[in-house]
């Protein structure tokens, strides 16, 4: 028989446990880290690049890369309908890359457009990434790795922060407590309510379903450059928003075609199981009522 453990060794060996947790999930927010800077440094950068409508509907290109990197790396099933769902997302990012040539110049936006594509793609390898190192809430709390993530960031990027001020490049003493206010709030909504709820729902669901549901900024967008920037939508960029959201429509009715069949598969396989097995406790429960 196995060693029973040492007197009052319990309380020790859980806090040891919870020690290793911490270290696990803290070595998995250094890992993230990087890849979370990137694709959100820059998307933010590609914004003073081109309209915030553009790169709106281009960053949604992640789900391409999302969903190839799910495949290959994540084992998510194929379908044709969520490749079809991509390729809608994909086509609405070349109509506003092509109204993008045709009314702003090439120069400016063409920039804009590659660093958002790597911002895209930097996207889909921190969404897998969260996917493959955390398994569900229960094992890594979500709130202690983002708490991980932001310290990480922290310790890592204010050095940079404090050498750009003394090199002249940055000045923080035009720094305002309105302004440091606004990066607080700015901060607080969109990098930690936002991220939480998005990487909750990646957990819940798949990075493809996950991102493509992030495509529903896009008319939000259009109104942004409306009503902030006097920019009319064109027949293009409307195009683009509608084939972005028929993207999001369809792999949505891919997701759950898969969740029932496999939900039919698994209900099969535990028919199978009660009738090989005479012991089992389906058969017995039906033996009693009988």
């Amino acid at each position: 028989p196995p060693a029973s453990p040492p007197a009052g060794g319990g309380g020790g060996g859980a806090e040891a446990a919870a020690a290793r947790t911490k270290v696990e999930i803290a070595r998995i927010s250094l890992i993230i880290c990087p890849l979370w800077f990137l694709a959100n440094w820059t998307y933010n950068l590609s914004l003073a690049m081109t309209s915030v409508t553009s790169s709106t509907v281009i960053s949604n290109t992640a789900t391409l890369w999302v969903f190839l990197l799910s495949v290959c790396v994540l084992g998510e099933r194929f379908h044709w309908l969520k490749l079809a769902g991509v390729a809608a997302c994909v086509l609405g990012n070349a109509l506003t890359t092509v109204h993008d040539t045709d009314k702003n110049g090439p120069a400016e936006t063409a920039w804009g457009d590659i660093v958002c594509t790597f911002s895209a793609f930097m996207y889909g390898v921190y969404t897998v990434n969260i996917r493959r190192l955390i398994p569900d809430e229960a094992a890594v709390p979500l709130p202690l790795f983002f708490g991980f993530l932001g310290l990480i960031n922290m310790i890592m990027l204010a050095p940079i922060v404090v050498i750009l001020h003394y090199t002249g490049q940055e000045n923080l003493s035009t720094l305002s407590g309105e302004t440091f206010a606004l990066i607080c709030a700015k901060g607080l909504i969109d990098n930690v309510i936002s991220d939480y709820l998005w990487a909750l729902s990646v957990l819940l669901t798949t990075p493809t379903v996950a991102t493509i549901g992030l495509s529903l900024t896009i008319p939000l967008a259009i109104l942004s450059d409306l009503m902030l920037h006097n920019i009319f939508p064109t027949m293009s960029s409307t195009a683009a928003a509608v084939f972005v959201i028929i993207g999001f429509m369809t792999i949505n009715l891919a997701s759950n075609e898969q969740a029932a069949e496999l939900a039919n598969n698994n209900n099969n396989i535990v028919a199978m199981r009660d009738v090989n097995d005479p012991a089992s406790p389906s058969l017995l429960e039906e033996e009693h009522r009988l």
